[in-house]
């Protein structure tokens, strides 16, 4: 009897929290989950390309468990709002973590053969755009961040597999 009780008194107060702290919640336990993969990621960077991609899957699969996590017993979001939270939160975290780690490779090639001045990390990330035309890198950072997404994909399955269970 006081284990049933003690869940209705937990549902209740669940029901009793509003859905936008509940979601934004979701938000912050999401971004949080995030960090870990994106700091892997910055220190992964010079050991290639797939090992990086890899990145994406620890990253959702990081933000679905601390989402989760984060949530508590403050109130359940449904699986598939929590994959589209995390799912939101990490795609523009693949984004800059790629975009990161071209600038990285363009400012030690650029400090490698004597442009001092264009070395630059911060330069690098900020003109991002315009370096990858000038090395003609545009394809190759495409491939890179489609393999990272393929990835996060990856990381989303075990949500997925939760989401049919229910």
């Amino acid at each position: 009897m006081d284990n049933r009780e003690e869940k209705i008194s937990e549902a209740a107060e669940a029901a009793c929290k509003p859905p936008l702290l509940i979601f934004v919640k979701a938000i912050i336990g999401a971004m949080l989950g995030a960090i870990p993969a994106m700091l892997l990621w910055a220190a992964l960077h010079k050991l290639g390309v797939i090992l990086t991609s890899v990145c994406g899957f620890v990253m959702f699969l990081g933000e679905m468990i601390v989402c989760d996590r984060f949530m508590g017993k403050s109130g359940r979001l449904n699986i598939r709002a929590m994959l589209v939270i995390c799912a939101v939160v990490a795609i523009p975290g693949i984004y800059l973590c790629e975009r990161f780690v071209f600038a990285c490779q363009l400012s030690d090639y650029l400090y490698t053969f004597g442009y001092l001045r264009s070395a630059d990390l911060k330069e690098c990330f900020m003109n991002f755009e315009r370096e990858l035309v000038i090395f003609e890198s545009r394809g190759h950072f495409i491939l890179s961040l489609a393999l990272s997404y393929f990835f996060a994909v990856l990381g989303g399955i075990p949500g997925v597999r939760k989401l049919k269970k229910q």
